[in-house]
């Protein structure tokens, strides 16, 4: 989280995240690493219907050190991406597996 606040502009989005975090009973915040191969690399956020799947959300995915706030359906994964996704404990896990694969 805290790479994420620096490459997106301070350190207040750690904060935000970590307080919402405690504020909203069973939300849940991860960040998944893309694989080499497998799951959703090389694929968009669209292939994956993650949204409508597990009604997790891909909030931010930090690639070679740059930032990438709110990625769009035609967001392409690559390996190594770091992947923020929210949303309850089972849409997070559900999410996780689409993926990782």
């Amino acid at each position: 989280a805290a790479k994420l606040a620096e490459l997106m502009g301070g350190t207040s989005i750690t904060a935000r995240l970590a307080s919402l975090r405690h504020h909203v009973e069973g939300l849940a915040i991860e960040w998944i690493t893309m694989p080499s191969a497998g799951g959703l690399t090389h694929k968009t956020i669209a292939d994956g219907h993650i949204r409508t799947e597990t009604a997790a959300s891909v909030v931010a995915v930090i690639r070679n050190d740059e930032g990438i706030p709110g990625p769009g359906p035609d967001f392409t994964f690559e390996p190594g991406d770091t992947v923020l996704v929210m949303g309850s404990t089972e849409s997070v896990s559900a999410a996780t597996k689409i993926l990782t694969g």
